[in-house]
């Protein structure tokens, strides 16, 4: 059990950092309430909601006092704390939706649907804010099923870290983006890549198997 020193501790890190993103120039803070971490497993504690949102409603509130233009975000797992995302999004000026907990939410990267996509229209039906969706969406297909479902926004990290990979996307060259192939960095030769048929791939290998 944590004391009340140790919860406001807590608080103050994340108005530090909040602090430093401003003065640094960044407009938007968005905070990692998914995937099992720390403050996902305060939503996710046993009781009433008002007591497990407590510590992120005292977060926000320090982030804004950070500077009256940002605009903060709450990133959640949608299959871990649902009842808390009709609240998050009176509490945030949009909603990061992603599923799954730590050491499993990081799925095989040829996964060919996203895993959010298919419950789109029920996190619509949730969140009175902005949403934005995210995990596993690299094509111009599952982007666009995304936006007509109800989301605002959808989010790519891994499939974009090729520059001019979203630009492909956006121009519906689908064929010609495959997924990251992680952990293989150190295998792949040069003349593996006439097998992909000449397309771009971008290959990682970051040393933890993604």
């Amino acid at each position: 059990m944590l004391s009340d020193g140790a919860l406001d501790a807590i608080v103050e890190g994340f108005r530090v950092s909040a602090a430093f993103a401003v003065a640094a120039g960044f407009q938007v803070i968005e905070f990692h309430a998914a995937h099992g971490y720390l403050l996902a497993q305060f939503l996710s504690a046993p009781g009433p909601l008002d007591g497990r949102l407590a510590l992120l409603e005292r977060i926000v509130r320090e982030i804004r006092a950070c500077g009256s233009k940002v605009v903060v975000g709450i990133r959640l797992s949608g299959d871990d704390t649902p009842d808390a995302l009709p609240r998050a999004g009176a509490l945030a000026d949009y909603v990061n939706v992603t599923v799954g907990q730590r050491t499993t939410y990081v799925r095989d990267m040829a996964t060919e649907v996203p895993p959010s996509l298919a419950g789109v229209a029920r996190l619509r039906e949730l969140v009175d804010a902005p949403l934005l969706v995210s995990q596993a969406f690299r094509t111009p297909a599952a982007i666009e099923a995304a936006l007509a479902a109800g989301a605002d926004l959808v989010g790519m990290a891994r499939a974009d870290r090729r520059p001019g990979r979203a630009a492909q996307a956006a121009r519906r060259r689908a064929a010609e983006v495959l997924p990251d192939i992680p952990g293989i960095g150190r295998a792949l030769r040069a003349s593996d890549m006439s097998e992909l048929g000449g397309r771009d791939v971008l290959v990682v290998d970051d040393g933890f198997g993604r």
